[in-house]
């Protein structure tokens, strides 16, 4: 029997490596069969919803709660999404190629399952408030001066990048460059959650890089598997993180699960204990206000920032429990729970 949980949070079903499959061509952008998009490329009503559609063009939005899903968008613009105005933009199950600049510019919006190549320079260039998920980055650069990120940020912040597959070796054509680079060039960054990613390529694969800002703050950089094409190495992090609290933690070669060099893997923030996951939460996903919780009174409960600090505890004395997070900000935590069989971890995302 389930039960229900009012919350905010989505809560990741168990750990990405070992759960999740790989985000490849196969399993991310449309399926099935499409038709022709004659609507506006400007879209300027609320709640419009674009779905299983050939779209040309570059798809511009001024307006909220817009959805495109199941589409392809095939463009020689400048983006092939380009967010003016508006929150919550839902983008799902989509393949945006042939754009000249990046798949999307913005901000306020979900990407998941969306397959983005061919790309004259990047992938996505996010500002705030996103979600980034479960995509798939190839084949980025194919201007002859390109230099070509999957995500790009060089302003704002209030993000989460995590369970995407950032594949981004040598290929012929394409200049691919780093796979993520967040640095302040127009305004200070702060507050992004890098988390349970395939991050492979580019010159350093991650960059967190000061420009005129100051120094990126609160970036966490956790759980993901990184690949050996990248040039100079798999990240590089400038400025004190005694200063800046930004984390690097429980990153592993994705060939041999070895720790990458300069790094350690604090168990308090892991989620590989993952025995007793399937017996005790299910979950929709993605959920916005309602979790799905097994019965499991008697057990107890401790919740974690990304930085190993307790943020509560409690005792779960009925078989309805409500974790209030409503004072939480955004980004991942981890949520134990104990009981008479065991320990079992999990990972939450709070958006």
């Amino acid at each position: 029997m389930y039960k229900i949980i009012t919350t905010s949070l989505v809560l990741l079903f168990t750990t990405i490596f070992y759960a999740q499959e790989k985000p490849t061509a196969e399993n991310t952008g449309y399926t099935g069969t499409l038709t022709n998009y004659t609507g506006s490329t400007t879209i300027q009503t609320d709640n419009t919803v674009i779905e299983n559609k050939l779209i040309s063009g570059t798809i511009r939005i001024y307006a909220n709660n817009v959805t495109i899903r199941n589409c392809k968008i095939t463009t020689g613009g400048f983006y092939g999404i380009d967010i003016k105005e508006g929150e919550n933009i839902l983008i799902e199950d989509c393949e945006i190629e042939g754009m000249q600049s990046a798949a999307i510019l913005g901000r306020n919006f979900t990407a998941r399952r969306c397959n983005i190549w061919n790309s004259g320079a990047d992938g996505i260039k996010p500002y705030s408030n996103f979600l980034i998920e479960s995509c798939y980055f190839h084949h980025l650069g194919y201007v002859e001066d390109a230099h070509a990120d999957g995500i790009q940020l060089v302003r704002e912040g209030g993000g989460i990048i995590t369970g995407n597959n950032f594949d981004m070796g040598p290929a012929s054509g394409y200049k691919n460059s780093q796979c993520i680079i967040i640095q302040s060039n127009d305004a200070a960054v702060d507050d992004i959650v890098i988390d349970g990613n395939w991050i492979n390529g580019g010159g350093y694969s991650v960059q967190i890089r000061e420009r005129n800002y100051g120094p990126p703050t609160n970036i966490s950089i956790t759980n993901n598997l990184f690949g050996r094409d990248a040039q100079f190495g798999t990240h590089i992090i400038d400025g004190d993180n005694s200063v800046t609290n930004n984390v690097f933690n429980c990153n592993r070669y994705e060939d041999t699960n070895e720790l990458v060099e300069g790094t350690t893997c604090d168990e308090t923030l892991s989620t590989n204990n993952i025995e007793l996951s399937n017996n005790i939460i299910s979950y929709p996903n993605p959920i916005t206000n309602e979790l799905y919780v097994l019965e499991n009174q008697g057990a107890n409960y401790e919740l974690y920032s990304n930085t190993g600090k307790l943020i509560m505890k409690n005792t779960i004395t009925s078989n309805n429990f409500n974790v209030k997070t409503n004072n939480l900000t955004s980004g991942i935590y981890v949520l134990k729970i104990f009981t008479k069989e065991g320990v079992t971890t999990k990972k939450i995302i709070k958006n």
